[in-house]
């Protein structure tokens, strides 16, 4: 009925298993006095280092402004440089595109003058981009508009 048995049955190593923990297991937690010991040495160290950064920044933050102050007239001049050579573009193509009609005056629209000057008002007015690129298409001129304004 009952075959014999073939295979080896597991048993505990001589002597038995190692006995098994169950009382409390102490754990390890810093002591209150060396929290603040830590606290009172890294606190006053990442304050010093706050202020000193803080510094630095400013620092570097004032020579930037000094910096861009400095190249605010030339790159005025530069745009008002610009403008003129667009302006004189704009003219020579009033010209070159009027001359067969007759009695045609650059600057004026039938002899009505486009820029209304005051002869006591001695500052420049910046003109708008559509008077600037009048002779351009209308996406050129919105191309130079938005890589312009994306620089500045």
């Amino acid at each position: 009925m009952s075959k014999p048995v073939n295979y080896k049955q597991d048993m505990p190593p001589p002597g038995g298993y190692a006995s098994i923990t169950y009382k409390k297991v102490p754990t390890w937690s810093p002591k209150p006095l060396r929290i603040v010991a830590a606290l009172s040495l890294i606190i006053p160290v990442g304050i010093w280092d706050y202020n000193r950064r803080k510094h630095v920044a400013l620092k570097s933050m004032i020579e930037d402004d000094e910096g861009r102050q400095a190249l605010e007239p030339l790159m005025e001049a530069e745009t008002d440089r610009l403008i003129l050579w667009q302006m004189r573009r704009n003219r020579d193509e009033e010209n070159e595109l009027m001359k067969d009609v007759p009695g045609w005056v650059t600057g004026t629209w039938f002899g009505e003058s486009l820029f209304k000057t005051n002869p006591n008002f001695d500052k420049w007015v910046q003109p708008t981009y559509y008077e600037a690129y009048s002779h351009t298409r209308a996406r050129d001129m919105h191309q130079h508009m938005y890589t312009r304004n994306k620089i500045a």
